[in-house]
């Protein structure tokens, strides 16, 4: 398939539609850093999450509320007869709260459908934004492409770090990483000038096994040195705790 084929496919995958083998060459197309299908990709998504603003938010309109909360008491008296006759009044009273409760729950139902879009909306940008910041990194003349596997040291993912030497840029993609453990969290390693571990962030996995990381080279690293992805209960720490589950080595020429 060539990427003139893939265009349209790019777009049902922004739009989560595509699924099965389409879905999976296309994801193992985009994770070799073809800067082309990157770029439509983040077009895609851009464009996704501009229809999402044109959806306006749907606002439950009182009829349905009160068929709702109407249904809710019905039921309430139809389940419990005997108990309805001995509470009287005061059964009255909590069927008045159970409608209210239903139409509250109406109210919020729209208001949690507008608030999923606005979110959904957010991500998707924020998404586009680590897109077209990647392409920046890939589609510099600086640019260095470091190859990091893990099959040697019993660990299947396998990732490409892009670094832009003259920016100091930084995007690693990765493919087929299973979840870290509970607790734990997969961080990214470079090494300074005298072999110093320098942290360089924290990589997120989808359920798809595909993780993604856009970051800032440190100053002070060494150009040839190795570049290594560990699992570490603490985000935050400063050194590495455990053996590398990615590794690679930079090369700057």
């Amino acid at each position: 398939m060539t990427c003139d084929e893939r265009s349209e496919l790019l777009f049902l995958l922004a739009a989560e539609e595509l699924d099965g083998p389409e879905r999976d060459e296309l994801r193992v197309h985009l994770a070799d850093g073809c800067p082309r299908c990157l770029g439509a990709l983040a077009e895609a998504q851009a464009l996704v999450a501009w229809l999402a603003t044109e959806v306006a938010p749907v606002t439950a309109p009182e009829s349905a509320r009160r068929a709702l909360a109407a249904r809710i008491a019905l039921e309430t008296r139809l389940a419990e007869p005997q108990a309805f006759e001995a509470r009287g009044r005061s059964a009255r009273g909590g069927w008045a709260r159970s409608a209210l409760a239903a139409g509250v729950a109406a109210v919020l139902a729209a208001g949690a459908t507008a608030l999923a879009t606005r979110i959904r909306v957010a991500s998707a940008e924020a998404d586009a934004h680590v897109r077209h910041a990647a392409l920046d990194v890939i589609g510099s003349p600086y640019m260095r492409a470091i190859e990091l596997s893990g099959p040697g040291l019993g660990f299947q993912g396998h990732g490409h770090l892009y670094w832009d030497y003259h920016s100091g840029g930084c995007y690693l993609r990765a493919t087929a990483m299973r979840a870290p453990d509970a607790g734990k969290v997969y961080v990214l390693w470079f090494t300074d000038a005298d072999g110093a571990p320098l942290r360089a962030g924290v990589l997120e996995v989808s359920k798809d096994g595909e993780a993604q990381l856009l970051t800032e080279m440190p100053r002070t690293i060494d150009v040839t040195g190795a570049v290594a992805v560990t699992a570490e209960a603490d985000a935050r720490t400063a050194r590495p705790t455990t053996d590398a589950v990615l590794h690679g080595e930079l090369q700057h020429f």
